[in-house]
């Protein structure tokens, strides 16, 4: 899978899974922000 549309698919589901987060109380900026740290410490 390309860089891009692996990113796409990462935001794509954290758009989806951004009202459970929500609902849990947890911080969706930065759950995006680490799991981007976490693609980039991986290529």
């Amino acid at each position: 899978m390309s860089w891009s549309a692996y990113m796409e698919s990462r935001i794509e589901y954290h758009f989806s899974t951004l009202n459970i987060r929500r609902q849990r109380g947890s911080n969706y900026h930065n759950g995006f922000i680490i799991d981007c740290q976490d693609i980039l410490r991986s290529r």
